[in-house]
């Protein structure tokens, strides 16, 4: 299938990247040894000038998500999942946080 554009209003990127953003601040803070650790991410030696190639780059292309036969009711676990996104976004102040 490939990487397709995503079609949004352009009056509505902003938003979009600052739920992003929002979003991916969360999980940094919530899931600190899963989502994303230092090597992980490409590292610069300012000392030498050598930029270090984080583990990402090891990693092939995304697969898709296929269906699955699972019924329709979430888990408990998924409900509390949910609810703690729910709460942190309902808490923080987007706007005053991300624009500035």
């Amino acid at each position: 299938m490939g990487i397709m554009p995503i079609a949004i209003n352009m009056e509505r990127v902003d938003a979009v990247v600052l739920a992003c953003c929002a979003l991916h601040n969360f999980l940094r803070e919530r899931s600190k040894t899963n989502y994303i650790t230092e090597s992980c991410v490409d590292y610069e030696d300012t000392i030498n000038g050598i930029v270090r190639p984080g583990k990402w780059r090891e990693t092939g292309n995304l697969l898709g998500l296929g269906r699955t036969n699972s019924n329709k009711n979430a888990s408990s676990s998924a409900k509390q999942i949910r609810n703690a996104y729910k709460n942190y976004y309902n808490t923080i102040d987007i706007i005053n946080t991300y624009v500035s």
